[in-house]
């Protein structure tokens, strides 16, 4: 694992990628594809150590609120999290600004933040409700 301190956070559809590569090793996952650039060993995490400040610099900027998305090329719970707990940061950052997320809950690392996901209701551990009065 190494930090970087990346020039930017989110991406032109507000999506938001605080980890490049994993330690999971799914031979099946796309983001192991030389067509994302990565100049690293996939295994060799790169850690954007400075998501958090770049993510509050942005979206206090924003006039319109929308949906910030996080995991598409990476697990955002990965075991690495427990430790720098950065997605823990970001999804504060965003509820305090008012903005949205999608609730990701992965159980096999028994890492997601319920707890910053206030208008979910955990049913079961393979479903989640949204209360009528969030829609």
């Amino acid at each position: 694992m190494h930090e970087v301190k990346a020039k930017s956070i989110l991406s032109a559809r507000n999506g938001m990628n605080l980890y490049r590569g994993c330690s999971h090793g799914c031979i099946y996952c796309d983001s192991r594809s030389t067509c994302y650039g990565m100049d690293h060993a996939f295994e060799d995490i790169e850690v954007k150590i400075n998501g958090p400040e770049l993510l509050e610099q942005a979206l206090r900027r924003r006039r319109k609120r929308c949906m910030i998305g996080t995991g598409a090329m990476c697990d955002p719970y990965m075991p690495a999290e427990r430790s720098l707990g950065l997605t823990r940061k970001c999804l504060e950052i965003i509820e305090h600004y008012g903005f949205n997320y999608p609730a990701l809950v992965f159980i096999a690392g028994g890492q997601g933040h319920l707890d910053h996901a206030p208008c979910l209701l955990v049913d079961s551990l393979k479903q989640v409700q949204i209360p009528q009065n969030q829609v």
